[in-house]
């Protein structure tokens, strides 16, 4: 049985991201670069060496120069899966170096 000043899980923790947004924007920092690592793959992210993500541009720093001459090809595609797999649209770039 539920009290009248009781409420759900999910309403609280939603009330506590409005109220604090450092802490909403490293969970979506954190969901963007957990994104990209189900869109990249496991073969990419081993020539990955760092991913961050700032002002709605992704960073990504491989080690293969073939690779990213080939990613810069597929920009807006990644741009795209990252934001449906984060259901938000807030990368507008990505920046491969």
């Amino acid at each position: 049985m539920r009290k009248e000043n009781q409420q759900s899980l999910k309403n609280v923790i939603d009330q506590v991201l409005k109220s604090n947004s450092k802490l909403s924007k490293g969970l979506l920092r954190m969901r963007i670069l957990d994104a990209w690592k189900e869109v990249a793959g496991e073969m990419i992210q081993k020539k990955t060496l760092d991913v961050y993500y700032e002002n709605a541009v992704l960073f990504v720093k491989l080690d293969s120069s073939t690779l990213r001459a080939e990613l810069m090809h597929q920009k807006q595609v990644l741009v795209e899966r990252i934001n449906h797999v984060v259901e938000r649209q807030v990368v507008k770039e990505i920046v491969f170096k």
